[in-house]
């Protein structure tokens, strides 16, 4: 019941119509960051080689392996998907340090004390500190990975898009619609 509770809030607190006119939600207690703001940007200077290959990588199995989903549209500069940044709770030592990655190195914050429930998996609701009050990113030359790759249309599920986002799939799945069903439909 907590689960559904989470999941409902979180829906509230995503959804396209809350967004236009709503106050951002209280951050839990002022998170503290303990890496230099000049050790992280160095970190991400030096792996950000990496990021590239990942990215060009994908880009090849792409053109070898055609995904079902195509991304289409484009940013709409709102910020919605660094406010709600939706990353998997993992539990043991991978995921403290990938908590800790988010949080001291890419400079995410979390907006709620804990891991909450969303569409049946348990996530760390995170903000990020570099949205600027336009809409666009203040480390764009070095943002995560995650952020690159927004918005991540995985190969063999259905996409998972924020609403209000100005991207979208094609063909576009509906809540509850198989994948099978998607394709055939495009046909």
């Amino acid at each position: 019941m907590e689960g559904q509770k989470t999941s409902d809030a979180l829906r509230i607190l995503l959804d396209d119509n809350v967004m236009e006119g709503a106050v951002e939600p209280q951050l839990v207690a002022k998170h503290r960051v303990w890496v230099p703001r000049w050790l992280s940007k160095l970190i991400k200077y030096y792996l950000l080689p990496f990021a590239w290959l990942d990215i060009f990588s994908e880009k090849i199995a792409k053109k070898i392996i055609k995904p079902p989903f195509k991304q289409v549209g484009s940013c709409k500069k709102r910020g919605k998907c660094c406010h709600y940044i939706l990353l998997p709770h993992r539990k043991g030592f991978a995921g403290r340090l990938a908590y800790w990655w988010y949080t001291q190195i890419h400079g995410f914050f979390p907006r709620f004390s804990d891991a909450k429930w969303y569409r049946g998996k348990k996530i760390h609701v995170m903000g990020c500190s570099f949205l600027k009050k336009d809409g666009s990113c203040g480390q764009y030359s070095t943002r995560p990975i995650l952020c690159r790759k927004w918005p991540f249309i995985e190969r063999f599920a259905h996409p998972e898009i924020l609403r209000g986002c100005g991207f979208s799939s094609s063909p576009s799945v509906e809540e509850g619609m198989d994948l099978d069903n998607a394709l055939e439909s495009e046909k």
